[in-house]
């Protein structure tokens, strides 16, 4: 099967709706590194509904005041790597992707 096809045939998996929502459960892991710090932080981001738990997306925050970096693939937080999808930065106006 094409790449391309092989793509589209995953989306249109994961979007198919339970009840009309897509329901999704972020889970947060604190880090143990130190004493006065426990960052970094992993997120997953896991799809609910179905007869198992499917891992659809990862992210990392480095400090408190960092950005997040999002990421396909568990532990590999790249920037501008295969797995890459983009960077969350917060502020107090708003947040940029």
């Amino acid at each position: 099967m094409p790449i391309g096809k092989h793509e589209a045939a995953l989306k249109q998996e994961f979007l198919k709706c339970n009840n009309a929502h897509n329901l999704t459960n972020v889970k947060r892991v604190k880090s143990e590194m130190g004493i006065f710090s426990d960052y970094p932080h992993y997120y997953t981001m896991q799809k609910e509904g179905g007869t198992t738990t499917q891992t659809i997306l990862y992210a990392m925050r480095n400090s408190e005041n960092g950005d997040f970096i999002f990421s396909r693939q568990e532990g590999v937080f790249c920037l501008y790597g295969p797995n890459f999808v983009g960077v969350l930065r917060p502020n107090m106006l708003g947040t940029y992707f």
